[in-house]
């Protein structure tokens, strides 16, 4: 296949045009005092800092031109308001609100861990001809991923360039991302009881399940006489499966449903082409256009990542 319609095939689910975008976007939460900006090519720092003090907004975080920016404002601020401003600014490429979306669902079904998908995917053939490799990294971007799990632990990818040790070693802007990074950010109000809501920090725990599910299916521990079989988790003792990279953008909300942080996401999306993810598995969606989510696949594809997705009709997009 053309590498164009390979990477058409990809987006064909984000690019869907949707006739009035504003309800396109009800089944989406859009966060209160915060839009999401990607600014051209060739603007500088010094343009950024001018125009957003104009406007009375903040940049979130330590910015990179090349990336999406998170920007913040007080609450009482239109987001519709200021996406606008911003997307009829020169400078800027596009402006989206910063939006929450919903993780696809996972069955309560006792009976789901019986694993009938295995077969009808022919697993079994398949583990005769690879059970997966510890030098492939897969990128689980989800509410988190219980790295602790006795079926998940020995396959989860360290970043050994970052030790824990409150310094940030590897000098990527995050502190201690040792076994993968949180980017969660949302009010207290939003999430359940206990859930982890605040500060961004370099524990990518799982809270809510969906991203450990996610995790095993793709590389739980095999042969080990414990929990799951993962698809590409080795052959234990003698073959170590492939790295499952724990990257956190979403929570359990109040209502006890999974949700995405957008913003969140981008950032993991960065974070897994810039540290070697082979693949990275997206397992929610938004019934509206996702630019800010495309250029960051952008970049993945471009590093040779294999994007797998779930959108709209719930049907994973695979490119090889």
């Amino acid at each position: 296949m053309h590498p164009a319609l390979r990477k058409s095939r990809i987006y064909s689910s984000l690019l869907l045009t949707i006739s009035v975008f504003h309800n396109a976007l009800s089944q989406d939460i859009i966060v209160p005092g915060e839009i999401l900006v990607k600014f051209k090519p060739g603007v500088s720092l010094e343009q950024i800092s001018n125009l957003n003090s104009v406007l009375g907004v903040a940049v979130a975080d330590r910015p990179r031109i090349d990336d999406i920016l998170l920007l913040k404002f007080p609450e009482h601020k239109s987001v519709w308001e200021l996406v606008d401003v911003y997307s009829k600014n020169p400078l800027v490429d596009f402006a989206v609100p910063s939006r929450i979306v919903r993780v696809a669902a996972t069955p309560n079904d006792p009976y789901r861990t019986s694993q009938w998908a295995l077969s009808k995917i022919s697993a079994y053939n398949a583990w005769d001809v690879n059970v997966g490799s510890s030098s492939v990294r897969i990128g689980i971007i989800d509410t988190g991923v219980d790295w602790d799990h006795p079926d998940l632990s020995a396959n989860i990818w360290i970043n050994s360039n970052d030790p824990i040790d409150g310094q940030d070693n590897d000098n990527n802007g995050l502190v201690d991302d040792y076994r993968g990074y949180d980017w969660v950010e949302v009010s207290q109000g939003s999430v359940w009881p206990g859930e982890d809501w605040g500060t961004p920090d370099n524990n990518p725990m799982d809270f809510h399940g969906h991203g450990t599910h996610v995790a095993g299916i793709a590389a739980a521990r095999t042969n080990n006489s414990t929990g799951i079989a993962g698809l590409a988790g080795g052959w234990h003792p003698s073959i170590a499966g492939c790295r499952i990279m724990a990257l956190r953008a979403g929570y359990k909300g109040s209502d006890g449903n999974g949700y995405i942080y957008l913003y969140a996401a981008t950032q993991a999306i960065y974070y897994a082409a810039r540290n070697g993810a082979r693949v990275i598995n997206m397992s929610w969606g938004s019934y509206g256009t996702l630019p800010e989510v495309k250029v960051a696949l952008d970049t993945a594809y471009a590093r040779g990542c294999v994007l797998v997705e779930r959108f709209l009709i719930n049907v994973a997009i695979i490119s090889f």
